[in-house]
């Protein structure tokens, strides 16, 4: 299967980086971070979630909150009712995944 025409445009692309956690990371629940560098880039970037037909979700430590984790974070950032690929993997396999939802 070719992927030559998928991309991320530029500007809307970001990453969180690993963070060392100041308490007990077992007390956080993992969708709070997520939501977080999800909402900051968007509101920076003045990008409406509502503009997006789907969201990837790749975890690497599995935890209750995730069991319904791609909806739940879309709702979080103001996109109720997007829905899409979770990946129990680190995220070039999250990556794969959406690259594999996208359409022309």
């Amino acid at each position: 299967m070719d992927y030559a025409d998928v991309a991320v445009p530029l500007g809307s692309a970001w990453s969180s980086p690993f963070a060392t956690s100041q308490g007990t990371p077992a007390e956080v629940d993992g969708l709070d971070p997520a939501t977080a560098v999800t909402s900051r880039p968007l509101a920076d970037r003045e990008l409406d979630s509502g503009r997006f037909d789907g969201i990837a979700l790749g975890w690497t430590v599995p935890q209750k909150q995730v069991v319904h984790g791609a909806p739940t974070l879309a709702a979080r950032i103001g996109a109720p009712g997007l829905t899409g690929p979770m990946a129990a993997a680190p995220m070039a396999v999250a990556l794969m995944a959406a690259v594999l939802e996208v359409t022309d």
